[in-house]
């Protein structure tokens, strides 16, 4: 693969672009870090390695706002992220995803008494969440995603659950259900204020309905340089400031902005404003400022982390160390096609059986069963997120591998 496709450059000191923040409205959304050709469908599965060699690719170029912290990647196309049944992005068949989406599910239902309501969800997945929120609170939902193929893999929905397997669109939006939810979507949407703010007009004047969104949390990436985080079909990230600036502008009152799963996610609950509306804003100047800085300080050294990693990466290369990657999800599509040597890396295992004899797009790896360790034997473990690594030590130990589990 050539050398290019990796190219990274911080645009910290770039002014010359700055356009205004199409979030809050501020001057100075500017671009501050860029790298070139990544997978455009982290997620996707793809059946040989040479088909997953020649997936499409697209550029990321990040703009953040210096005022509310909204950031995007100003090269993003949609026409290269056509979600269809290929995509698969299950995170449920780890017990400790399990229990994280069962305390969210909770929560919701005791906050606003969803018992007996009825829910929409706004990119389902394949369903389970649905399913938790209908088998714990006796409620119905209907949800939407093109990517939802039934399957014997995951557990049957409950019987309140209806999935059409498409995209939601305005001309779904009938009588107002009591919660409205949309878990790792908004990200995905290039337009964000004119996707709310087209829900805020489907739901009428005196609507009761809760918002409850989840997305990725850009102060963990910003602030903790997860690079990895950087997934092409993501072209849109929030801070906290940004999150509520957002919901505000478009017709809605914040209720909570909380994160979740070790930081890693921003989840934000939301009622629509009295009389359509849009509602000031709450003073985020401080938490703002914060995130400025830690924008600036993003694109001088992202570049410098995937320099490292490579590097790493080749000394152990080097020393014949056996390295597998424990995972094949968007963090480790991204850590592999930014590394300038990803067949260092000499297996790749998952515990989601629907991708089991797939294809990691852009490097070809073929994805297996966590078995595979066994023979393998590696003697360093590479896990991309922290919240599994007990998890994935356990399941390490029980196959009998001793190896170096070390998390990215």
């Amino acid at each position: 693969m050539p050398r290019d496709k990796n190219k990274t450059e911080s645009m910290s000191g770039a002014r010359t672009a700055e356009h205004r923040c199409p979030v809050c409205g501020a001057h100075g959304f500017a671009p501050f870090f860029r790298v070139g050709s990544l997978p455009s469908l982290s997620c996707a599965l793809w059946s040989t390695a040479n088909a997953a060699k020649a997936c499409p690719r697209g550029n990321i170029e990040l703009s953040g706002c210096r005022t509310c912290g909204f950031i995007a990647n100003a090269e993003f196309d949609p026409a290269l992220t056509d979600y269809d049944a290929a995509y698969e992005n299950a995170l449920h068949f780890s017990a400790v995803f399990r229990d994280y989406a069962d305390r969210e599910a909770r929560l919701l239902i005791d906050r606003y008494d969803l018992r007996g309501k009825h829910i929409v969800e706004i990119g389902c997945g394949d369903g389970q969440f649905l399913s938790t929120l209908c088998r714990l609170g006796g409620n119905t939902a209907v949800g939407y995603d093109p990517s939802f193929v039934a399957d014997d893999h995951a557990p049957p929905l409950h019987k309140g659950v209806r999935i059409e397997p498409r995209y939601y669109t305005d001309a779904d939006a009938g009588p107002p259900p009591d919660l409205i939810l949309c878990r790792q979507v908004l990200e995905h949407i290039p337009d964000p204020i004119g996707f709310l703010r087209r829900i805020r007009d489907g739901l009428g004047d005196g609507a009761q309905t809760v918002l409850a969104f989840e997305v990725p949390n850009a102060d963990y990436l910003i602030g903790r340089l997860s690079v990895w985080d950087l997934i092409y079909e993501h072209c849109t990230y929030f801070t906290g400031p940004a999150l509520q600036t957002l919901f505000s502008r478009a017709g809605f009152d914040v209720r909570d902005v909380r994160e979740g799963f070790g930081g890693l996610n921003l989840t934000i609950e939301a009622t629509p404003t009295a009389g359509r509306g849009r509602t000031r804003p709450a003073d985020l100047t401080a938490e703002a400022a914060q995130v400025a800085a830690r924008i600036e300080a993003f694109g001088g050294q992202a570049a410098g982390r995937i320099a490292d990693w490579t590097a790493r990466l080749k000394d152990w290369q080097s020393a014949g160390r056996r390295i597998g990657l424990w995972g094949a999800g968007a963090r480790s599509a991204m850590f592999m096609n930014m590394v300038e040597v990803p067949d260092a890396v000499g297996a790749v295992v998952d515990i989601n059986p629907r991708k089991h004899g797939a294809h990691l797009p852009g490097t070809g790896h073929a994805i297996h069963p966590p078995a595979v360790f066994s023979d393998f034997k590696p003697e360093i473990v590479l896990l991309m997120n922290p919240n599994y690594r007990d998890e994935v030590g356990n399941a390490l130990h029980d196959l009998g591998v001793d190896a170096d589990l070390v998390t990215t």
